[in-house]
C-alpha cells in the first residue's frame, strides 16, 4: 500500500519486557511537549478492538494460535496505522509508538510459524517504515527484574523466562537501516541521555529550534 505524504516523524521504541522503552518514550514525550512540539505517544496493542482481545487473552493466560495472534497483532496495527499514526504523520506530527512491527517480528516470529522477515514483509505492506527505531537491550536477568519489582507484577505468557529468550535471540539478529540500539541496563537518566543523542540530530533537521 503506498504511503501517504509524510510530513512527521516516525520514532518506534522497541525490545525485550522489562527493558525500559515505556518509561524512555513517555520521557521523550515529556521532553518534546516542553518545546512545544506536536507529539502523539501510542502503544501496542492497541486499546482498540483488537488490541483488546490480546491483552484480555494475555489477563487470562491464555494466549492465542501462533495463527490468529499473528493476524490479531496485524488488524490492530492496521487499525493503529489508519486511524492514529497515518493522520499524526501527514498533519507534520512526531509520532512515538512503543512497540511496533518488529516487536511482531520478534514475539510471533518466535513461534516459528512464520519467519521474521515474512512477518516484516506483511507488516510494511501497511505500515510505514519509522525514521529512527531504536531497540534497548537488556540481559534477561535484569528484564525480569523490573517486570516483577518495578511493574510490581508478575511475568504474563510472553514474559516467561523460556519465552523471552527466544524473543530477545530474534531481537539481536533483526538488522535494518533505521534501527539504533540503546544499552538499558545503566540508571534511567543516563539511558535518556543515550535517546537524547540519537533522536534529537534527527529532529533538529526537520524543527531547528530543537536544542539538545
Amino acid at each position: 500500500m503506498r504511503e501517504k505524504k509524510r510530513t512527521g516523524i516516525l520514532l518506534a521504541f522497541e525490545g525485550i519486557d522489562g527493558g525500559g522503552k515505556t518509561t524512555q518514550a513517555k520521557l521523550l514525550q515529556q521532553h518534546l511537549l516542553k518545546l512545544e512540539l506536536d507529539v502523539v505517544y501510542s502503544f501496542e496493542p492497541t486499546d482498540g478492538q483488537y488490541g483488546r482481545r490480546i491483552r484480555q487473552g494475555l489477563l487470562e493466560h491464555q494466549r492465542f494460535s501462533p495463527e490468529e495472534e499473528l493476524e490479531l497483532f496485524r488488524l490492530d496495527r492496521l487499525e493503529h496505522v489508519k486511524t492514529l499514526i497515518q493522520p499524526a504523520l501527514s498533519r507534520g506530527a512526531v509520532v512515538i509508538v512503543d512497540r511496533y512491527y518488529y516487536s511482531s517480528m520478534a514475539y510471533q516470529g518466535s513461534r516459528n510459524y512464520k519467519t521474521p522477515h515474512e512477518i516484516h514483509d506483511l507488516m510494511t505492506a501497511f505500515a510505514p517504515t519509522p525514521d529512527l527505531t531504536l531497540i534497548f537491550e537488556v540481559n534477561l536477568d535484569t528484564a525480569l527484574s523490573r517486570i516483577i519489582n518495578v511493574r510490581n507484577d508478575l511475568p504474563n505468557l510472553m514474559e516467561k523466562r523460556e519465552n523471552l529468550a527466544h524473543v530477545k535471540a530474534v531481537f539481536d539478529q533483526i538488522n535494518l537501516p533505521e534501527i539504533v540500539r540503546i544499552d538499558s541496563s545503566p540508571d534511567v537518566d543516563q539511558v535518556f541521555d543515550a535517546v537524547k543523542q540519537v533522536v534529537l540530530p534527527l529532529l533538529q533537521k526537520k524543527f531547528p529550534v530543537i536544542r539538545n
